[in-house]
């Protein structure tokens, strides 16, 4: 098993009509997680949907559990979904500003909206 481990220092939320989008990461060099979800539930709602560094590395339903503390992000997955099939966690450490971790966390509880139990804040 292996755990992808990097430090963010940037977030990006985004609530727009149709989707909702928490993402942390770091420009140099790119390094990022993204949890997305539709706003609404439904039969487009396909649950949650995790991806890291590359689109390629996605997919929908594949978070185990994910916990948030005020200097990290942990996110086990129920399986790889890289390419290589080697990651099955990602953590990362934290250093963004208090309004920052406060918008993070108000968008992981909307995005696991049904499956909180997926979710630990602290």
């Amino acid at each position: 098993m292996t755990t992808l481990s990097f430090t963010a220092n940037e977030v990006g939320v985004v609530n727009d009509e149709y989707t909702l989008i928490a993402s942390v990461g770091v420009s140099d060099p790119v390094q990022y997680v993204t949890l997305q979800r539709t706003v609404a539930d439904g039969e487009d709602d396909w649950g949650i949907h995790f991806e890291f560094n590359d689109q390629i590395n996605g997919k929908y339903e594949c978070i185990k559990s994910c916990s948030l503390t005020r200097d990290h992000l942990l996110v086990e997955l129920t399986e790889p979904i890289d390419t290589k099939k080697e990651v099955h966690s990602v953590d990362v450490s934290l250093e963004i500003s208090e309004d920052d971790h406060e918008a993070l966390t108000a968008m992981l509880l909307r995005i696991f909206r049904g499956k909180l139990d997926l979710l630990r804040v602290q």
